[in-house]
């Protein structure tokens, strides 16, 4: 069993690599647009459909959806991040630029996966419910949500910055508008957003149910409510005070590194009780 795991992950994560070069080649305009644009796509998908199989047959093999171990919600936040990456490229043909910056950061993530013990785990029997699955999916989709939008505040800032600079290079004539990629960033927050506010309901339900209260002040918990209060900031600004920009762009940029800390550094130094494997 674990030859075939190291296999179906090792091919996977090569067409994972190879989709990032080819857009990245797509990109740089070396080749003929149309047609490595197309295999950069089809590797992609492939990509996606070999990820499917490896956490089908994981979920055979350990008869729980693998979402519940850190090395599982790496697989989980590569599949949410990929399908998200799909479907902008299949909506608008500007948003296929955003790939070459943001599947990078996808791939590493699978990348990162392979140096965590992959083996299944006995679920504590409060896991045995749907409602702790629910609570990771949504977060952990609002966290693939939020690693596209933090990419594309990123090539904001990069575009803004060289406008102003007055740089004129190849790539500039194949990014998004400064408006496009300010839109997108605040549909993706607004979506990301929502997943978090519905993975923090439906973990105070599970908590009130397994501990008897809503809320335990536990590190994870408590970090995660700071991740919420500074994209709620995001939303408010965007929203209410007229926001865009540069300066609502750094401002998701934080939301963002508040994710990384609360999903890497707290799991690895705090992590206890019911979060003792996520």
């Amino acid at each position: 069993m674990a030859n075939l795991y190291t296999a179906i992950y090792s091919f996977t994560l090569c067409l994972y690599m190879l989709a990032s070069l080819l857009f990245y080649l797509d990109f740089k305009g070396d080749a003929e647009g149309k047609r490595l644009l197309f295999y950069a796509g089809l590797s992609l998908k492939g990509a996606f459909t070999g990820l499917i199989m490896f956490m089908l047959v994981r979920f055979f093999a350990f008869r729980y959806f693998p979402a519940y171990t850190f090395y599982e919600t790496l697989l989980l936040l590569t599949f949410l991040g990929s399908l998200i990456l799909i479907i902008l490229e299949a909506c608008h043909h500007r948003f296929r630029r955003i790939l070459f910056f943001t599947l990078p950061l996808i791939t590493f993530f699978l990348l990162l996966a392979g140096f965590f013990p992959w083996e299944g785990v006995e679920l504590l029997p409060e896991l045995k419910s749907i409602w702790p699955f629910m609570h990771i999916f949504t977060i952990i989709g609002a966290y693939a949500i939020m690693s596209v939008a933090f990419m594309a505040s990123l090539m904001y800032l990069l575009v803004d910055y060289l406008l102003k600079k007055k740089t004129r290079v190849h790539f500039m004539e194949r990014m998004p508008s400064l408006n496009t990629l300010d839109n997108l960033n605040y549909i993706l927050v607004m979506a990301g957003f929502f997943m978090l506010t519905i993975s923090f309901i439906l973990g105070a339900f599970w908590a009130d149910r397994v501990w008897g209260s809503m809320w335990e002040w536990e590190p994870k918990q408590t970090f995660a409510l700071i991740t919420w209060i500074v994209y709620a900031t995001y939303l408010y600004f965007r929203i209410m005070s007229g926001w865009r920009g540069k300066s609502i762009s750094i401002l998701n940029i934080a939301g963002f590194i508040t994710i990384i800390f609360n999903y890497f550094i707290i799991r690895f130094i705090f992590s206890s009780s019911l979060h003792v494997f996520f």
